[in-house]
């Protein structure tokens, strides 16, 4: 694997993002932290936050999560009352509801 300090730029995002979204699966979307990010990836806190705040980063799980039914990450989002997930269309409702219930 290359040093991410070496990478350019967009596959530097590309990677934070994707270390998040594993972070968010494994601990919760709740504990999306900076320093997780950066532990995970082996680089400065200072590295993520020059690309985004932790609230921008959790929003970006979240738009994933939900463009790519991630029912997890979705159903975390939604018991915090995410303002990402007001508007979740019915049938995405229910696979929530039925994830929850499996």
């Amino acid at each position: 694997m290359r040093k991410i300090k070496r990478m350019k730029a967009e596959d530097r995002k590309r990677k934070i993002i994707e270390i998040a979204i594993k972070l968010a699966l494994k601990r919760g979307y709740m504990n999306i932290t900076r320093n997780g990010v950066a532990k995970s990836l082996k680089v400065s806190p200072s590295l993520i936050t020059y690309y985004w705040s932790i609230k921008d980063l959790k929003n970006i799980v979240v738009k994933f999560a939900l463009k790519t039914e991630l029912l997890e990450i979705i159903s975390q989002a939604l018991s915090v009352n995410d303002p990402l997930v007001d508007n979740l269309p019915l049938r995405l409702k229910k696979k929530v509801s039925k994830f929850l219930n499996s």
